[in-house]
């Protein structure tokens, strides 16, 4: 924003981290660039995706981070919203996979910055990373595909001996 760039922040949630999450937005006097929706119904989730350009999620390089994956990437990528993720095994399978997003150096501010700044800028490759998330989501979530991953995993099920 100090560049002049029309940037802002959803942070959505009443977790531990708020109160110092707007301590900090208030200190560096963020005004309604940082906005704070708090906690949110499910059925209201899809329409705050809506609100991004790009949805950044950033992760510490801890072994949860880097081994369990959060199901927050796959609504996001769902609602056509381009991903921007710390580059930790089980963010950068996603962004792999989906080809909806980017993925950014680990607990570093500057690189998750510059990368949004990046595809603020433009419009065509966050335009490309919205469709590419629009057409995973579609083909990883029909019918057909489930029944096939049903239908795989209860074949690897007949190979099996019981004891």
């Amino acid at each position: 924003r100090a560049e002049g760039r029309d940037v802002a922040a959803l942070v959505v949630g009443d977790g531990r981290a708020r109160p110092a999450l707007e301590a900090l937005a208030e200190e560096l006097e963020l005004g309604s660039a940082a906005v704070f929706a708090g906690r949110v119904e499910q059925p209201e989730v899809p329409a705050h995706y809506g609100l991004l350009d790009l949805f950044a999620l950033p992760r510490r390089d801890l072994e949860v981070c880097r081994e369990v994956t959060p199901l927050k990437p796959f609504e996001a990528l769902a609602t056509g919203t381009p991903l921007l993720v710390s580059d930790l095994p089980a963010l950068a399978e996603i962004v792999a996979t989906s080809g909806g997003g980017r993925t950014v150096e680990p607990e570093s501010p500057e690189a998750l910055a510059a990368a949004i700044l990046e595809l603020e800028a433009e419009r065509g490759e966050r335009a490309r990373l919205q469709a590419a998330a629009v057409e995973y989501a579609v083909a990883t979530n029909s019918r057909a595909h489930a029944a096939c991953s049903l239908r795989a995993s209860f074949d690897a099920l007949s190979t099996l001996r019981r004891p």
